[in-house]
This record gives C-alpha cells, sequence and structure tokens, in this order.
C-alpha cells in the first residue's frame, strides 16, 4: 500500500517539566474531538482510540509513558517523576490558536527546519484478522506466534479474513536528511488483495 511522498515543514516543540495537569490541558487542546493513544508501561502496551477525556482518566497509573495521535499531530509523554512529564508535540500544521496556546506551557520549539516525508507505507502490527473468532472477542486479532487475542480499534465491518492493520506515519527529517523523529497519523486497515 504505497502513497506519495511528499515533504512538509513541520514543528517539534519540548517541555521537560509538565505537571500532569498541565499534560492533560495540552493534551485536550490538540485532540478535543479525541485520538489514538498508544500507552506504555513496563508490563504492558496499550492502543485505544478514545475521547480525550476517557483516556485521561487513566494517565499516568496505566501509562506513564505514551503517545497520543491523529492527523493533526502526536504528543508524547514520558514521567520523570511522580508529578513531572517531559513531553514532544510533533505537528505540520497547528492551527494558529493552538501555537499560540502553547506558551502556557512553555512548550519550546526545538530550533531547526524540519522536512515531513510521508511513508510509503505503513508499519504493519502484529496479528490478522480472524472472523470465526469473533464469538470468542469484539475484535478478533490474532497473534499465533505468541498465542493471544489482541484489540485493535478499529471497524471490523471494513476487515476481510485475514486483515492486517497498519500505523500510519511521516518521518521529520533534520536539514542533513537523516530522519530524528517518526511521528505516527492514524491507524489503516490492510486487507489481503483478493485473488
Amino acid at each position: 500500500m504505497k502513497t506519495n511522498v511528499t515533504h512538509l515543514p513541520g514543528q517539534i516543540y519540548h517541555q521537560t517539566n509538565l505537571t500532569l495537569q498541565q499534560l492533560a490541558d495540552l493534551l485536550r487542546q490538540i485532540f478535543p474531538q479525541g485520538a489514538y493513544w498508544l500507552g506504555t508501561s513496563p508490563e504492558n502496551a496499550d492502543l485505544k482510540h478514545a475521547a480525550t477525556a476517557d483516556a485521561l482518566a487513566i494517565l499516568p497509573d496505566t501509562w506513564p509513558a505514551g503517545r497520543a495521535f491523529s492527523s493533526i499531530a502526536e504528543v508524547r509523554w514520558e514521567q520523570q517523576a511522580p508529578a513531572s512529564f517531559a513531553v514532544w508535540l510533533l505537528a505540520e500544521n497547528l492551527a494558529e490558536v493552538v501555537q499560540n496556546k502553547l506558551a502556557q506551557f512553555a512548550m519550546a520549539p526545538i530550533a531547526t527546519t524540519w522536512t515531513v516525508n510521508a511513508a510509503v507505507a505503513p508499519i504493519y502490527l502484529w496479528g490478522q484478522y480472524r472472523p470465526e473468532l469473533a464469538a470468542l472477542h469484539e475484535n478478533p486479532w490474532v497473534e499465533v506466534r505468541v498465542p493471544r487475542l489482541l484489540d485493535y480499534p478499529v471497524d471490523r465491518n471494513l476487515c476481510r479474513k485475514d486483515a492486517f492493520v497498519g500505523i500510519g506515519y511521516l518521518h521529520y527529517s533534520a536539514p542533513n536528511g537523516a530522519v530524528q523523529f517518526t511521528r505516527l497519523t492514524a491507524l489503516q486497515i490492510i486487507n489481503p488483495k483478493q485473488s
């Protein structure tokens, strides 16, 4: 599944010491309509699509580190201390009103010119769609190498047997062309080609 490669200007903002309340406020402003949430902890990784308020209810106990992402932007966080988070914001075209609000969080731009290149193929996630297991699980995605059911927040009505899920992404490159950041954008259903 290839897409055209496009070159966009990108911005990256960083703050090393946001409180949980500031992180929650930032996430509400960037993702008022909700987002995909990839939360991580030492024992687990979790991928959801949720309203921002619902996702914030489980920060930071469940997700001391993670990413919220959509076609608009990606916010990454990493808990530094019980009440302190390092935060990165990656976006290609933030609305001016949002950019003006970043000052309240003391989010500083990482000073370089970022070139953003669209992905040519998604990052494939583990597992395949198995509709015959729908009676066992709401989203019957199965990983066979490490046998387990997976839960991906996609519309299973759009999936055919043996479909995969992928994550779309953008590369942020420094002036020398080296990729420095990969920004996640959305989940994609990848159906097998019919013969």
